[in-house]
């Protein structure tokens, strides 16, 4: 009876020993919780602790690429990418910009909302967004930052232009990226008659002005979004959207499938430490592994993180 007794005991805690061991993998999957950070004694612990993540990362980047791990921030995150990782023969991270057009926004009468947008969905589909600039409403700059970017990005890259496209004399943008690659412009008449359907629902006549929105640079590709009878015309990987944030988002995510990067994990570390005191730690770490992208963005306002306030870096 006895014999049986210690057996049971010995069970017990060796189910308690694996609850525990469960628990301290799963919170160091998520990162640092609030209790744990209250619980941090020194900024070497910090720095301890992302040493180990980022050696637990090095296997999995330096396997097959397209390698990733799923999780929600704080833990592990995939970018949604689908071609090799660099690391492996794959080349370098296909590259993106985008340029966005029109006075309005540079006098401060709207805001733009489309950036970080876009901003978001290229991270998550694996591409490099390397440069973003505003730009007037006037033909010559238009082309000069055309074909400054796209040097940047390079042949296979992409470029998102927003804004001036539309119907009256400040809409350039269509002329401008037709002149940057020497070509003509050109009625595209698939748009004109999804136009003219749109427009005589509305009891309106399709006019010289209207027109304009469907004359597009010779060659480009023209895609097209459910629901709406706006063209998305590609020319020489320059993809030509409108300003409006509602047409701007729908259209874009409708054609996503056309933009492919690697996948990429990313994880997610809060502490209530600053960054004055982590940035020695982090410097040691960025040159310890420089496949990583290693960043620190503090939380200085009153809405609290996940650690309670602070910064967190990933």
């Amino acid at each position: 009876m006895v014999k049986r007794v210690a057996k049971q005991t010995v069970w017990r805690r060796w189910l308690l020993l694996r609850r525990r061991r469960r628990m301290l993998r799963m919170r160091m999957i998520r990162g640092l919780t609030r209790r744990s950070v209250g619980r941090t004694k020194s900024f070497w612990e910090e720095q301890a602790r992302v040493s180990r993540f980022l050696r637990r990362l090095s296997p999995r980047m330096s396997g097959s690429g397209g390698a990733g791990f799923l999780s929600h921030d704080g833990g592990g995150v995939q970018r949604h990418g689908f071609s090799t990782f660099p690391g492996d023969g794959g080349g370098e991270y296909p590259k993106a910009a985008a340029v966005i057009i029109g006075d309005e926004i540079l006098k401060g009468t709207i805001s733009d909302v489309n950036l970080p947008f876009l901003t978001r969905m290229m991270y998550n589909r694996g591409l490099d967004m390397v440069r973003a600039e505003f730009v007037p409403d006037v033909e010559e700059e238009i082309v000069e930052a055309l074909l400054r970017i796209k040097s940047k990005v390079g042949e296979n890259g992409v470029i998102i232009t927003t804004g001036g496209i539309g119907p009256t004399h400040d809409d350039k943008t269509y002329s401008s990226i037709a002149k940057a690659f020497g070509v003509g412009l050109e009625l595209h008449q698939p748009t004109v008659e999804r136009m003219r359907t749109h427009y005589e629902s509305q009891g309106k006549m399709l006019n010289e002005a209207r027109l304009k929105m469907a004359t597009l640079p010779e060659g480009s590709e023209v895609l097209v979004t459910d629901g709406l009878w706006v063209p998305l015309a590609v020319l020489n990987g320059v993809y030509i959207l409108p300003g409006i944030p509602r047409l701007f988002q729908k259209m874009i995510t409708a054609h996503e499938s056309r933009f492919k990067g690697p996948s990429v994990f990313s994880h997610a570390i809060y502490t209530n430490s600053g960054e004055g005191d982590l940035a020695d730690s982090l410097t040691a770490i960025a040159e310890k592994h420089p496949s990583c992208d290693i960043g620190s963005y503090p939380n200085t306002g009153k809405t609290e993180t996940e650690a309670g306030g602070g910064s967190y870096a990933t």
